[in-house]
């Protein structure tokens, strides 16, 4: 999974966001004290929370 700094996001969040929408792949986005986030597209999302409800069942 590719990583950015915060700082690096927010600078070009719209160029973040289309490679992890063209590349299907989610992002790693993370701060200054080490925390981080995972940017993932929404139907990519859809598609985990699909398989999540079927497998509790």
């Amino acid at each position: 999974m590719d990583s950015v700094s915060f700082t690096e996001a927010v600078a070009n969040f719209e160029a973040v966001m289309e490679r992890v929408v063209a590349n299907r792949a989610p992002m790693e986005i993370t701060d200054e004290r080490g925390e981080s986030v995972i940017l993932i597209a929404a139907r990519d999302w859809r598609a985990i929370e699909q398989a999540l409800s079927t497998s509790n069942r």
